[in-house]
C-alpha cells in the first residue's frame, strides 16, 4: 500500500536512536520523534529522520543484516545532509528538476500522511472487529493433533515399545527411556499439530488413531516411531488482538480504494489529446500505493 503501511518501523527508529545516544532500547521506548540522533555541520538528524528513511527505503532493508540496519541508515542520512549542503551551495534549489521533484514528493506526502492520519484515525474498532469476523468465517476449518512417539532405530524395537505401551507401561516414560529423538528427554510429547507440519506416513498414522491409542510402528526418513494420538480439535483462529493491526490495514486499504472511486467521480479528470493512456492490468494496483 503505501509506505507508512509498509511495516513497523518506529519501533526500529528507536533502537537506532538508542544506539547513537547509547542508551537500551527499552530506555528509548518514550524518546521523542525530534530526538537528535546525530549533527551534521550542526544539522540535526533526529528519531523521525530515521524513520522516513527506514519506510523509503523499504525492501532494500531486508538486503541488509539485521545487526547492521541502524548504522547503515545513519550512514545514508549523513550523506544526505553533506549533498544537500552542496546542492543548495550549487543553486539547485532554482532549478526546474528540483521544483518537480519537490512538487511530486509533496503530493506524495500529503496523500499519505492523510490515509495514515486521517483516514485510518477514523477506522473504529467496530469495524475492524466486523472485518476480523468475515476473515475468520472464510478460514478453512483445520483439524490438528496432539501426539507423543517414540523414535527408534530398528522396527522390532519398535514392535517391542508398541508392545509394552499397549500392555499399560506409560508413553512418556517410554520415550524419555528409549527415544533417540530429540523429543525423548519431554515424553516424546510434540504438542498440537496440523497435517502438513509432519512428514505424510506420521501424519497419516496419527489421524488414524483413535484418542488414546498407540499405532503400530510407522517408518518414514527419520526411523520407525510408535506414536500416541492424545487430542484431536479443531485449530484455532487467530485471537483478534494479535492481528488487529493487520486487520486494520486491509480495512483502510478498502476505504482507500473506495474512496479514491468516489473522488474519481466529481473530479475533472481530462488526459491530453494525442496521448493514449497504457491498459490497466486486470487487478488494478491500489491508490494507495
Amino acid at each position: 500500500m503505501f509506505r507508512p503501511l509498509l511495516g513497523t518501523v518506529a519501533a526500529v527508529a528507536l533502537m537506532f536512536t538508542a544506539l547513537a545516544i547509547g542508551a537500551s532500547p527499552a530506555a528509548a521506548q518514550p524518546a521523542d520523534p525530534k530526538t537528535v540522533v546525530v549533527t551534521v555541520n550542526g544539522s540535526p538528524i533526529t528519531t523521525a529522520d530515521v524513520t522516513y528513511a527506514s519506510e523509503f527505503l523499504g525492501p532494500r532493508l531486508a538486503q541488509i543484516p539485521q545487526q547492521f540496519r541502524g548504522r547503515v541508515i545513519i550512514d545514508i542520512l549523513i550523506d544526505r545532509k553533506l549533498f544537500a549542503a552542496l546542492g543548495r551551495k550549487g543553486d539547485v534549489e532554482s532549478q526546474d528538476a528540483y521544483k518537480d521533484r519537490l512538487a511530486f514528493l509533496t503530493e506524495e506526502a500529503l496523500r499519505d500522511i492523510f490515509i495514515e492520519k486521517v483516514m485510518d484515525a477514523e477506522i473504529g474498532e467496530a469495524e475492524v472487529r466486523a472485518r476480523y469476523d468475515a476473515e475468520i468465517a472464510k478460514l478453512p476449518k483445520t483439524e490438528e493433533m496432539r501426539a507423543r512417539h517414540v523414535l527408534l532405530k530398528t522396527e522390532d524395537e519398535a514392535k517391542a515399545v508398541a508392545a509394552e505401551a499397549r500392555g499399560g507401561a506409560d508413553f512418556a516414560e517410554l520415550a524419555k527411556a528409549k527415544s533417540t529423538g530429540p523429543s525423548g528427554p519431554g515424553g516424546g510429547d510434540l504438542g498440537y499439530f496440523t497435517a502438513d507440519k509432519m512428514v505424510p506416513e506420521f501424519s497419516a498414522a496419527a489421524a488414524a488413531l483413535e484418542i488414546g491409542a498407540v499405532s503400530d510402528p510407522v517408518k518414514t526418513q527419520f526411523g520407525w516411531h510408535v506414536i500416541k494420538l492424545e487430542d484431536k480439535r479443531m485449530q484455532a483462529p487467530p485471537a483478534f488482538e494479535t492481528v488487529k493491526a493487520s486487520v486494520q490495514r486491509l480495512v483502510l486499504a478498502d476505504q482507500v480504494k473506495a474512496r479514491s472511486l468516489e473522488l474519481r467521480k466529481t473530479a475533472d479528470i481530462k488526459f491530453t489529446e494525442g496521448f493514449e493512456p497504457p491498459p490497466l492490468p486486470t487487478q488494478a494496483p491500489n491508490t494507495g500505493n
